[in-house]
């Protein structure tokens, strides 16, 4: 995932908005260690600022004109869901639902507990909880896609997106274009006279052109 980085996903869903004359889609790093992103999460904070944290997290969630791509471990995936589960004996755990592998909805992930498992060859797998793996490192971040309420009319179109959608539009109508039928090559068929009572491969043995 390093090597495509989070700006590209970004890049990538503004030019599928635009291929697909939707709205413009903002793109912003929403929480993340990166100090460019709209909820810092760093190990400073304290008890009080991280459940201001999950609070927000919670509410980007609902939004219904937003998305949330979460960056964990080697993988990009959507948040789909948010619950808090209590189990008897056990304290609460406070879950996001998305996908540490593939893209459907299949994993809870737990917001501040980590956890670990052992291997069938001895080892240990650790699935780090969405706290830990925003604080190991800056590219670790919660995107999210919203569109604005008001479209500024002074932004101007990025020259990638407008070069890309031009692509796209463009493999688009190649694709469309209908391939011309070639007729089949019948030179090498040379014409018979079927004897009386003999079917051919429709059926009709009267020799006439059958009735539609």
């Amino acid at each position: 995932t390093a090597p495509i980085g989070n700006e590209n996903i970004g890049l990538a869903a503004r030019c599928l908005s635009a291929f697909r004359g939707a709205k413009e889609v903002r793109v912003t790093a929403f929480m993340g260690l990166k100090s460019t992103c709209r909820h810092r999460f760093t190990k400073s904070l304290t008890k009080e600022e991280e459940e201001l944290r999950w609070l927000e997290l919670q509410h980007a969630i609902e939004n219904p004109k937003a998305a949330l791509i979460f960056h964990l471990h080697n993988h990009y995936a959507l948040i789909f869901g948010w619950r808090i589960l209590e189990l008897r004996g056990q304290p609460l755990r406070r879950q996001i639902l998305t996908a540490r592998t593939g893209q459907e909805p299949a994993h809870w992930v737990d917001w501040e507990v980590d956890h670990s498992h052992p291997t069938n060859s001895g080892g240990t797998v650790v699935r780090k909880s969405v706290r830990t793996t925003l604080r190991t490192w800056i590219g670790h971040q919660i995107m999210m896609l919203e569109v604005p309420a008001f479209a500024s009319k002074k932004a101007q179109v990025n020259p990638v997106v407008k070069r890309v959608t031009q692509y796209l539009k463009q493999t688009q109508d190649e694709d469309q274009e209908p391939e011309e039928e070639e007729g089949e090559d019948l030179s090498h068929v040379q014409e018979v006279e079927l004897p009386d009572g003999a079917d051919d491969e429709g059926g009709n043995s009267s020799g006439e052109e059958p009735e539609s």
